[in-house]
């Protein structure tokens, strides 16, 4: 038997959401944990994402159960556990979260979302959080190839294959979640039980192992950058400090510094902080011009002359506000058909079928050393005696940096112009992004 192993290390280039199905009081969409608790990614969901990028060319070396004599996987994954550049904890430890680096994944971060309705009012019962693993984490797995024969050319093409592909784990893929990239791959061949026996099992030791050098980086965004140095920016964190009602959302993630010790050079993992502006946020006002521009361009219109026709014909005399609602949802949301085709719509029951968008934009991650964070003070004022209301004044933080670029990635579709559009319209300042908005926050200066 000939068998050939990998060992990948993996980044999660965005933050990463394998989520489980495992209940939690005080967060609705949990993450996968091991038996230490620690994050960590089923070799399950690796063979699946790796079956789809590799494609039909692969498909053989996965199994088959499509006939009467089903076929096992030539191809063994082992779940992908928690690296810290140089160890993965392997086995049971019950102070796992007293070691340096492994503390740090006892309290993850939670994200905060909400469903917003085609006026970008926020949609009753709408709010859910979703648990995080930071951006920056790596892990190590290893996937390994049995056959009777020699396949060198067809292994030597499929750790190829791997790195031409976007790695994406989890779910939120199109929330800008899960997107992974490859930062090491070492690899060992077994052409005998001699040298099979010789291999180390554990993860954290890979002797005997050759890297593989020259790694290619797959991802290629495409990217608008935008002249900030006149804006304010606030992407809520719907909480306070001791200082504002209402401060800005940070978020820690891994940046991995290259150190060197008495044996090797290998990468530390050093955790800093950051203003993060969701990728989540920029889709969702995106959407919201897409519908305008398509709408426009078709002349969709919804007009009570409309409505009353309607109305008329299904035997009422008066206009029904529900109805009214409901040929305005029949051309906003989810259910605008550019919007349908550029950022996908949901299955909201066993019936419908849904379908996957075309868009990824990730998060924007800004140093906070990069960016210059203020505090402005409000209150309300009474229009009656033009004075200020009692207990009316409040405070927000919000934050400016010279100079903003936004990756995003879409797949080619008649729709896309549309998409153009939206883009456009940040830029000149006409789309503001993030909260705020009517106070100002948020408008490009049209430079770029």
């Amino acid at each position: 038997m000939h068998r050939y192993f990998a060992r990948f290390v993996i980044e999660a280039e965005t933050p990463l959401a394998v989520g489980s199905d495992k209940l939690h009081y005080y967060q609705d969409a949990p993450i996968e944990k091991d038996f230490n608790g620690l994050p960590y990614i089923p070799g399950t969901a690796l063979a699946g994402a790796f079956q789809d990028g590799l494609g039909v060319d692969f498909k053989h070396f996965f199994g088959n159960t499509d006939n009467s004599q089903p076929e096992g996987s030539n191809l063994i994954f082992s779940d992908a556990l928690l690296y810290d550049g140089k160890r993965v904890i392997e086995i049971l430890d019950n102070q796992v979260f007293d070691k340096s680096y492994f503390k740090e994944f006892k309290d993850l971060p939670i994200r905060p979302h909400a469903r917003h309705d085609h006026k970008a009012t926020a949609l009753e019962g709408g709010l859910f959080d979703q648990e995080v693993v930071y951006k920056g984490t790596r892990f190590k797995f290893e996937i390994s190839l049995e056959s009777q024969t020699p396949q060198d050319k067809i292994w030597e093409l499929m750790l190829n294959k791997v790195q031409s592909f976007n790695l994406f784990l989890g779910s939120g893929q199109y929330r800008g979640y899960g997107l992974c990239t490859i930062q090491e791959i070492k690899t060992y061949y077994a052409k005998d039980f001699e040298t099979y026996t010789a291999i180390e099992p554990s993860l954290g030791n890979d002797t005997g192992f050759k890297i593989e050098n020259n790694i290619k980086k797959s991802v290629e965004w495409k990217q608008l950058k935008l002249d900030t140095s006149q804006s304010l920016f606030h992407f809520g964190a719907g909480s306070s400090d001791d200082e504002t009602d209402a401060i800005n959302y940070k978020e820690r993630a891994i940046k991995w510094v290259l150190k060197k010790d008495e044996n090797r050079n290998y990468y530390f993992p050093d955790f800093e902080e950051y203003f993060v502006i969701p990728g989540s946020s920029i889709k969702g006002l995106i959407a919201h011009r897409v519908a305008f521009y398509y709408n426009l361009g078709k002349k969709e219109t919804i007009s009570l002359e409309k409505i009353a026709a309607r109305c008329k014909k299904e035997g009422s005399e008066t206009v029904d506000l529900e109805k009214f609602r409901e040929e305005v949802d029949k051309i906003t949301g989810e259910n605008n058909p550019a919007v349908k085709a550029l950022f996908g719509q949901a299955k909201e029951s066993a019936t419908q079928t849904g379908n996957k968008g075309r868009v990824i934009i990730p998060d924007i991650f800004i140093p906070t050393q990069n960016a210059s964070e203020v505090k402005l003070m409000h209150n309300t004022i009474d229009r009656f005696t033009g004075g200020t209301l009692d207990t009316a004044l409040f405070s927000e933080k919000a934050f400016y940096i010279d100079e903003l670029t936004i990756n995003y990635f879409v797949e080619p579709t008649v729709e896309e112009k549309y998409f153009v559009k939206a883009l456009a319209d940040i830029k000149n300042g006409t789309l503001p992004i993030g909260g705020m908005a009517a106070k100002g926050h948020g408008i490009i200066n049209g430079k770029s």
